[in-house]
């Protein structure tokens, strides 16, 4: 019981809230006889008199038996019974009662401990090493040894590669589109004009690809515009070619064929795709005639490990994978990884397919390491893939000596010459072994 005699509780003030009600509902009756009374002039009152319009006292009109019959017919509301009014007071204690027993919650202060999720890239290529095949990420150093064939691969993309590779013709123009970048240009980077029979087309096709970068990445785009980029650097070197032996394909979204991918220990397939593939063209004179040959005489056959309709029937020897400025190189040579293990893989199956009984690198072995970039944003990174006895593909790279890019006129000059010598290997050595195979 409330011992304090100014504080009621619910329970104990609800006959009062009754009372008042009931007091209100009489107020209402009494307000009605007012309005009556008022649209016939009269104030009913209590005593014997009214006030009329003027003011002026005058005997009431009405009998006063008329208050009372008007009293009568009036409807009052039914006082609550004892057992609405216990029930009412239960109904407020319990309410009470479980607001008391309710528990009081403290805020929870925020951690101050960080935490950052693993990288998923690393740990899948942690994961890939120990795949069926295993594929291995290094760079060059110690800890890789490598082939004798790969070392000269490397020897022969590096050796003068920034030597003359800016026709002299070009001087002026360089000058007057980059006159800081001109100053600080070695004067053994240019070289003859030899092989390039319009100097000013070959410029404007330059110069739109260097253009065309410098807007990606100012303007940040994304992935696809840096896509773009790559492909007028491809398609400039095969436009500029005599024998147009190399096509470039899309393949973004196009499949793997998922027999030649590389399987985790948990038994999972990864699925990963490169951007762009080149590819001997079935359209050229020597590597058509081969191509169609031999899909002629093996009908449910496939020519690369792709699952696509067109791109499965021709030979794929180079993989690029793209990222805008500021991407994740991990995550793009882990996708060239996968995209070359499964080149190797199906470039195995053809060879002992021809009769070829050897898998790995070495003196007169038949079957090539493959090469492959990187591009993010500006940089160009070279990869050489190959595959050991064991089965093994070992991806190396970058090499620190064969990096190139877009973001000046002298390293796209650069990469125009390195993309030329690694055109010349594949339409040569390249193209010796693939036709090896399809000589059946």
């Amino acid at each position: 019981m409330n011992t304090n005699p100014q504080i009621k509780s619910e329970s104990e003030s609800e006959p009062l809230h009754i009372e008042q009600n009931c007091n209100s509902s009489i107020n209402t009756w009494l307000s009605c006889i007012y309005n009556d009374y008022t649209d016939s002039q009269v104030w009913a009152s209590a005593d014997p008199y009214f006030l009329s319009t003027s003011g002026s006292e005058a005997p009431c009109s009405q009998p006063a038996s008329w208050a009372t019959a008007r009293m009568n017919t009036m409807v009052l509301p039914e006082e609550p019974a004892e057992d609405e009014i216990a029930s009412v007071s239960s109904s407020t204690r319990t309410k009470t009662a479980s607001l008391a027993s309710r528990p009081i919650l403290s805020p929870t202060p925020p951690s101050l401990k960080r935490t950052r999720s693993a990288s998923p890239t690393r740990k899948l290529m942690t994961q890939l090493g120990q795949a069926r095949p295993p594929v291995l990420f290094y760079q060059p150093g110690r800890e890789v040894s490598e082939p004798q064939l790969v070392g000269r691969l490397r020897s022969d993309f590096s050796k003068g590669l920034r030597k003359g590779i800016i026709p002299s013709g070009l001087t002026d123009r360089i000058r007057l589109a980059s006159p800081n970048e001109w100053s600080d240009l070695p004067e053994d980077i240019f070289g003859s004009d030899d092989g390039i029979p319009d100097l000013d087309r070959y410029w404007g096709d330059v110069d739109r690809i260097y253009v065309e970068a410098e807007r990606c990445q100012n303007r940040h785009k994304d992935e696809n515009a840096w896509v773009t980029v790559v492909r007028a650097v491809l398609d400039m070197m095969e436009e500029y070619s005599h024998d147009k032996m190399l096509e470039v394909n899309s393949v973004q979204t196009q499949q793997i064929d998922p027999s030649f991918l590389p399987i985790l220990p948990n038994t999972t397939t990864i699925v990963k795709k490169a951007d762009i593939a080149i590819g001997f063209s079935p359209y050229n004179a020597v590597t058509g005639r081969r191509i169609q040959s031999y899909l002629g005489l093996n009908q449910e056959s496939c020519l690369s490990h792709m699952s696509d309709a067109y791109t499965s029937t021709i030979p794929l020897v180079c993989g690029i994978e793209v990222k805008e400025s500021g991407g994740d190189y991990n995550e793009a040579v882990t996708q060239l990884g996968i995209w070359s293990a499964a080149c190797l893989e199906k470039l195995k199956q053809l060879h002992r397919g021809s009769g070829g009984a050897t898998d790995s690198l070495g003196s007169g072995e038949s079957l090539l390491p493959i090469v492959g970039w990187t591009v993010v944003g500006h940089e160009w990174k070279l990869h050489i893939c190959w595959k050991s006895m064991d089965g093994a593909v070992t991806v190396l790279g970058p090499i620190s000596n064969l990096k190139a890019g877009t973001g000046s006129y002298e390293e796209l000059f650069t990469l125009l010459a390195l993309v030329r010598r690694v055109r010349i290997w594949l339409c040569s050595e390249f193209w010796k072994c693939v036709e090896s195979i399809l000589k059946i």
